[in-house]
């Protein structure tokens, strides 16, 4: 959990200094003690909850050592993987800001009866980090909470159980009505995808 760790605090940390506007002394130390803090306690929260189901499954390389040449692939794909990571990132920001601005309209509408709505994320990613991630995402962004990772059960995959505040946020990217399926198949295509390329 160190690398999750850490890169929430970057992720905290950024977005604290795109909010604040500047790169002061006191504002970088500020933010990085906040981000600390932030992302010790969604790591704390994300780890009780989802601990036991945070393990790859078993499979035929189990055990087996990685030869030279697997290495080799391994290390040229580090920079493309920190690509990737780098856009997911800036992609997850960009997110959270947008998902501010929705919740507070939703909240300060008097006349808005919410409908909270549970969606089911069926998962391909099979890396713990990578199911960590995807569930502190999805966690970070106003609107949204993991509230359980399933197991996989009779043939079908891990499942995220996703909750959203109010169900307009399941067509929020779409031009359609909302729509369960469509919205976790856009969630998996902006946030799942880009980690599997880092973690396959």
């Amino acid at each position: 959990m160190i690398a999750a760790f850490a890169l929430l605090t970057a992720l905290l940390l950024g977005l604290w200094l795109l909010l604040a506007g500047a790169a002061t002394p006191g504002s970088l130390l500020l933010g990085t003690m906040l981000a600390a803090v932030g992302a010790a306690l969604t790591v704390r929260r994300v780890r009780r909850r989802l601990g036991p189901q945070l393990r790859r499954p078993p499979g035929p390389e189990d055990g087996t050592p990685p030869g030279r040449r697997r290495t080799l692939r391994r290390l040229l794909r580090i920079p493309r993987q920190l690509a990737v990571l780098g856009v997911w990132l800036a992609h997850l920001m960009v997110d959270i800001v947008q998902a501010n601005f929705r919740i507070a309209a939703l909240v300060l509408d008097p006349h808005r009866a919410l409908q909270p709505v549970y969606v089911e994320l069926p998962l391909t990613l099979e890396s713990p980090l990578g199911v960590y991630l995807l569930a502190a995402a999805i966690s970070l962004t106003p609107g949204t909470l993991t509230a359980e990772l399933r197991p996989q059960a009779r043939g079908r995959p891990r499942v995220l159980l996703v909750h959203a505040i109010d169900r307009s946020e399941l067509g929020v990217g779409h031009a359609h009505a909302p729509d369960a399926a469509r919205w976790a198949a856009a969630l998996k295509a902006r946030y799942e995808e880009p980690l599997l390329e880092v973690f396959r």
